[in-house]
């Protein structure tokens, strides 16, 4: 049992492989022992630690997944936008965005996914255009 996380009265953790002590590489030996396929990373869809490459993964084999990404994406930047507000957060990946990653390095598979889900694309058309607009406006007020 791991101390600080012992659960409550309706819930009580158990950590098997941790309190056996095996460690994660030998956990992926016993898993290729026994001719089983590695499980891969432990993260959301949507997760923000996400590189590039597996940006690019999720769009080869989870497309409607990368779809809803790309809406809270497009969703939260407008949000922000909308109360007048830049940030600085650029998107799911906190210093770039998924949808500009994939508008950049592949434009008709990001046209396709849009064109097959809805994935945020409107969305993030107008906060282009709202942002627009704010950076318009600081630039007019920063003037003398």
């Amino acid at each position: 049992m791991l101390d600080g996380n012992e659960g409550d009265e309706t819930e009580r953790f158990w950590y098997p492989l941790r309190d056996a002590g095996i460690r994660r590489e030998e956990l992926k030996e016993i898993i290729t022992r026994a001719g089983l396929p590695q499980p891969g990373k432990s993260a959301c869809f949507m997760c923000p630690a996400m590189k590039r490459a597996e940006v690019s993964e999720l769009f080869a084999t989870e497309p409607s997944k990368l779809a809803i990404a790309l809406k809270i994406e497009a969703t939260a930047l407008l949000a922000t936008a909308r109360k007048g507000q830049l940030g600085s957060t650029v998107g799911l990946g906190r210093t770039w965005s998924w949808r500009a990653f994939l508008a950049d390095t592949m434009p008709a598979g990001l046209f396709a996914l849009d064109a097959a889900y809805d994935a945020g694309a409107c969305e993030y058309a107008e906060y282009l255009d709202v942002r627009a607009a704010l950076e318009a406006q600081d630039c007019t007020s920063t003037r003398p």
